[in-house]
Formats: C-alpha cells, structure tokens, sequence
C-alpha cells in the first residue's frame, strides 16, 4: 500500500469517527448547561483555534512539521465538561 493511500485512509477513518461522534453527542445536556458554564467552554474552544493559528513550525533535519498548545484547552475542555 503507499503512502498517499495509507494518509487517504486515515484521513477518512478520521472523517468517520467524527461523524460518529458527532451524532451520538447528547447536545440537549450540553445546552442545558448554565451560562457561565457555557462561556467557560466557548473560551476553551476559542483559546484553542488561536493556539492553532499560533503554532510554531519547526525542521528537523530535511523534514519539517508544526508544534502547538492546542492539546491544553482540549484536555481543560475534557475535564470540566
């Protein structure tokens, strides 16, 4: 198998999870939820796109790649909610 097809894959498989996750998401208990709660959430969700855009890019010998905090607000999304 080569690679773009590996990559092609994945990417679908990927596609298919959300998928999956995003229906069997109770959104009722999400919208449910205080304001204030809410608000927490959207500044999760809003500090984790501007670490995206702000990700460093870095080379590593003749490969290069992107490095970024995103991980945080998710895993602080993660456990509050």
């Amino acid at each position: 198998m080569k690679s773009q097809n590996k990559v092609h894959t994945l990417i679908a498989v990927v596609c298919m999870a959300a998928v999956v996750s995003a229906v069997r998401t109770d959104w009722v208990g999400l919208f449910s939820l205080p304001l204030l709660s809410l608000a927490g959430f959207a500044a999760l969700v809003v500090m984790g796109v501007i670490s995206e855009s702000l990700a460093i890019r870095l080379t590593v010998g003749r490969t290069a790649g992107n490095t970024s905090i995103t991980f945080i607000p998710l895993l602080a999304s993660v456990q509050l909610f």
